[in-house]
């Protein structure tokens, strides 16, 4: 009885070029609750029943890693590094599904960089066109990349809004396809990175997007450069009794913990043995020696578990400290 009023409406919805104030307050909405990429991995693992077995297989791998690694390797850690990776693999396959299928959605920050540049929603269609890369957040393709990827889970929306929703995430594709068509004819700029300028629709619709909420800088970046390319004033405080170089970048890392302890929801993970490898892993990506900007190697993985444990059982006092094993006399 409904039917010729649905298709009109539906009609409507296909025609529409621009996004309506529903849809942006929408789309600004889960801006704001959108959570860190990794965080899709725990749910990935609730959702297949494999956290518990994740969770000791990367205790594991922590555990009987070699302090020089990976210049200095044996079978035990080769082992359940393998088992680490493959359990990894299948969770970020689990989660690029739901990216694809609409049930993810991302935010992400488009490159290149620019004074104007906010996070916007990336359509579902995009992720067959793009690698992404979870421990980096970041989304890469010929003619779309975007870095600080942040996900939200559409599963409990009503089916009102998941409309609204996926009617203007089709119109961001359409723009977006518009803009690649565009720039064809004109040079490219960088490795796999175009040089054309976004579109004015473009633009319109992602500007009208955060101007419900100004968007703050992300935690790893100070006005829009990673921290390993910021000069840091004179005052920074040292860690605490780790005595660092003038060149150490543990306070950093420190940082970051104390930044992953206070966010909401906390990001810390629920052992010291998850947390301190992903911090490694992070400091890993972010640090690099550099004699002309005075910047570091990361810390082994030993020494920055050995400095930065205590700070962890500080901020995470419900996580139990491990035991040790009584020695056989």
């Amino acid at each position: 009885m409904n039917k010729p009023a649905e298709d009109a409406g539906s009609q409507s919805r296909s025609n529409q070029t621009v996004l309506t104030d529903v849809q942006v307050k929408l789309l600004a909405g889960l801006n704001r609750e959108a959570v860190d990429l990794v965080n899709s991995r725990f749910a990935a693992a609730r959702d297949l029943n494999l956290y518990d077995l994740w969770e000791h297989v990367g205790e594991q791998e922590v555990i009987f890693r070699p302090p020089r690694w990976p210049a200095d390797t044996t079978p035990e850690h080769d082992r359940w590094l393998r088992q680490l990776q493959s359990l990894e693999l299948k969770l970020d396959m689990h989660v690029l599904g739901r990216l694809r299928a609409g049930d993810l959605l991302a935010f992400g920050v488009r490159l290149p960089l620019r004074p104007s540049t906010v996070p916007t929603p990336i359509p579902p269609g995009l992720w067959y066109l793009v690698a992404f890369d979870m421990d980096k957040r970041t989304a890469e393709g010929n003619s779309w990349s975007y870095q600080e990827v942040r996900v939200i889970s559409l599963r409990l929306m009503v089916p009102s809004h998941r409309l609204e929703i996926a009617t203007a995430l089709s119109i961001i594709a359409r723009q977006l396809e518009s803009e690649a068509e565009a720039s064809d004819t004109r040079p490219t700029g960088g490795k796999g990175r175009p040089s054309h300028s976004h579109t004015t629709a473009a633009r319109t619709s992602h500007i009208d997007l955060a101007a419900d909420r100004p968007v703050a800088p992300a935690p790893d970046t100070v006005s829009g450069l990673p921290i390993a390319e910021v000069v840091l004033p004179d005052d920074s405080k040292p860690l605490r009794d780790a005595r660092p170089g003038p060149w150490s970048v543990m306070p950093e890392i420190e940082k970051e913990l104390r930044r992953r302890a206070a966010a909401v929801p906390k990001e810390c993970l629920k052992t010291w043995a998850l947390e301190s490898h992903h911090l490694f892993k992070w400091a890993e990506k972010r640090f690099k020696r550099d004699e002309a900007k005075k910047a570091a190697n990361p810390p082994s993985l030993g020494w920055l578990r050995q400095k930065l444990s205590d700070v962890y059982y500080e901020l995470n006092p419900e996580s139990e400290r491990p035991r040790k094993p009584r020695s056989k006399s």
